[in-house]
């Protein structure tokens, strides 16, 4: 037996001596022993209480929300990122926010997102932060394999950013008081260190924002060193094979389509010989309908004409009966009006949807004949104003009078609503093999279909039948639309108080550029100091993509290169610099959703590689806001 071993059981014979001499040692009575025995158990337990108090509430606190090879993200960072994007969320649906379930003055953690599955908002953002964290770790360790860090301009921007976000937290301190006292009669004073918890959670300060923005800014450095590299790779072979294997995304058609409907109505558990051939008889006038439309649709202008004249002459008259027999049920016969009275109405009501009808295509010839979008706008403002048809007035302290005015209503609308359905554009792709396409979908994207094509889609059944009759308008197509590159600094009346300073700000800054280098470079380095949007260069803009005004100076048939200007929005000044064309639109978008393919798998096989970890006892310490 070796030396160690024996002093291990030496020492072990020794404590059992021990035990044993103090067991047959006297001088203390029973319950005296008991006593302090069961005082030194309470401390014990209390100490093993204050032991586990110290490690589920506090120990987390010491430890990152998130861990990495190299990096790490505590709890308050986390926090901060967490509420950034609750905040963004809020600034994104704005007051529809609250059609989510969302209440901005209760816990997060005290509302349900998904309450079957107990998922609470909380969880829900923590999650989506979660994952926001992984990607930027996993960008921050490439980035420092390749030897990347933050450069001075990024450490510049992140001063910059951090100073804006202090005079913001100022003023929400102003803000919140003055709220506080017109709600509660009583003065706050609050810290600007208090304001930022109260926004972005409990412990967080500048450290745990600059931590965050740092993390953030070389993520993001790698991320377009990687992008760059990798849409030098792509070739316009690729773009098509990722087309062809998602053309749902890509290809559309524009057709147009009318329904007759024959239904069989049983009055009582089976249908009798007569019901059954009033059904027939009904199925042989709707394909006569079907078929005297398609003989006219010789064209979309045709095909709308007649559909037009089928709901105003046939269709309207034949549903205010329906209408009007559903809502006089509930009449008494004292309430019935007489004959030519209802008669009467009835062609008031008729030639108020006939109005409507009119009113649609009216509408629809001036937009196609308006050159100017913002002259077509203040013309539909006009018609809204001068023009919308005058429904029917009825006296609705009659019952006869509500009925009516109902009648009216609802006949209005699903007049309106099926002549407005009619015209079907941008449909999306559908593969007309699949197991989920229906005919229609069969018939729009058939590898034969052509422009001008025609026909009468049959669904018949014993109880209910359909005849569609369709027409190609265009077939299925791709956005060859020629996409724009521009430039923007936007300054808005929020920053300087009126659209006056506003606009004089942009005035100025546009002599600045014009008096110095008339480069993109230089243009973009004043766009850095001075926007107040997000970014400063668009790349890839199709025609419709931004608000009216910067759509039209952007695409304006006589825009050069570098040329410059200011343009009022709704969302203030822009100064505007035209780069010059980019990607034909389909290819531009089949080249972002191939790189967020690329990329989403390279994150993927990332993340085995950088060993991320994520705390949720320390996530769930930050507070519900």
């Amino acid at each position: 037996m070796g030396k160690g071993n024996r002093s291990r059981i030496e020492r072990a014979n020794e404590i059992v001596v021990k035990s044993e001499k103090t067991k047959n040692q006297g001088g203390k009575s029973s319950a005296a022993k008991l006593t302090t025995i069961a005082t030194i158990a309470a401390s014990l337990l209390l100490v093993a209480c204050l032991v586990l108090l110290f490690v589920v509430n506090v120990v987390p606190l010491w430890r990152p929300a998130a861990t990495s090879n190299n990096f790490t993200v505590s709890k308050d960072a986390m926090s901060f990122l967490l509420y950034t994007q609750y905040d963004n969320f809020l600034n994104q649906y704005g007051a529809y926010a609250s059609y989510f379930g969302i209440d901005t003055s209760t816990s997060l953690k005290a509302q349900w997102q998904d309450k079957t599955n107990g998922i609470t908002w909380f969880d829900y953002f923590a999650t989506s932060a979660k994952n926001q964290v992984e990607e930027l770790l996993i960008c921050c360790e490439a980035a420092k394999a390749a030897g990347m860090e933050l450069t001075e301009e990024d450490k510049a921007e992140i001063e910059k950013y951090i100073e804006d976000f202090y005079k913001m937290a100022e003023e929400g301190v102003v803000a919140y008081e003055e709220a506080y006292l017109k709600n509660n009669s009583v003065e706050i004073n609050l810290s600007v260190g208090d304001y930022i918890e109260m926004m972005y959670g409990e412990g967080v300060g500048e450290g745990d924002i600059r931590d965050a923005l740092e993390i953030s800014y070389l993520a993001q450095n790698w991320k377009d060193k990687w992008t760059d590299e990798t849409d030098a790779t792509i070739k316009d072979s690729d773009l098509e094979t990722f087309v062809e294997n998602n053309k749902s995304s890509f290809y559309k058609a524009d057709y147009m389509s009318y329904s007759f409907r024959a239904t069989l109505s049983v009055a009582g558990s089976e249908a009798t010989a007569e019901e059954k051939a009033a059904y027939e008889a009904e199925k042989t006038a709707m394909k006569a309908l079907a078929d005297a439309l398609l003989a006219a649709a010789t064209d979309a202008d045709a095909f709308k004409a007649h559909v037009k004249s089928y709901i105003i002459d046939t269709l309207s008259g034949e549903l205010f009966d329906q209408y009007y027999e559903e809502e006089s049920e509930s009449l008494k016969d004292d309430d019935l009006p007489a004959a030519d009275k209802l008669a009467t109405d009835k062609a008031a009501v008729l030639k108020y949807v006939k109005e409507l009808i009119e009113k649609v295509d009216a509408d629809a010839e001036e937009d196609e004949k308006a050159e100017d979008k913002a002259e077509a706008q203040a013309d539909d403002d006009k018609k809204e104003e001068d023009d919308t048809p005058k429904a029917p007035t009825f006296d609705e302290k009659t019952a006869y009078g509500k009925a009516m005015k109902k009648v009216c209503d609802d006949l209005a609308k699903d007049m309106e609503s099926e002549y407005v359905a009619i015209t079907t554009e941008g449909k999306a792709y559908v593969d007309p093999t699949g197991e989920d396409a229906e005919d229609l979908d069969k018939w729009t994207f058939a590898a034969d279909r052509k422009a001008g094509d025609k026909e009468i889609l049959k669904e018949e059944g014993e109880k209910s039948s359909t005849y569609t009759v369709v027409l190609m308008n265009k077939s299925a197509y791709i956005n060859e639309d020629q996409t724009r590159d521009v430039a923007h600094i936007l300054f808005t009346k929020d920053k300087y108080e009126t659209e006056e300073k506003a606009k004089a700000e942009a005035e100025r800054v546009l002599a600045l550029y014009k008096n110095g280098i008339n480069t993109l470079e230089a243009f973009e380095a004043l766009g850095k100091e001075y926007t107040e949007d997000s970014g400063v260069k668009y790349e890839n803009v199709k025609p419709g993509d931004m608000v009216e005004e910067f759509n039209d100076w952007m695409f304006d048939e006589a825009r050069k290169v570098g040329d410059v200007d200011i343009v009022k929005t709704t969302y203030g000044y822009h100064i505007m610099y035209y780069v010059g064309e980019g990607d034909i639109a389909w290819k531009a978008d089949a080249r972002n959703g191939l790189l967020d393919e690329k990329y989403s798998a390279w994150c993927d096989e990332q993340a085995k590689v950088y060993n991320i970890e994520f705390n949720d006892n320390t996530i769930n310490l930050i507070s519900g806001r």
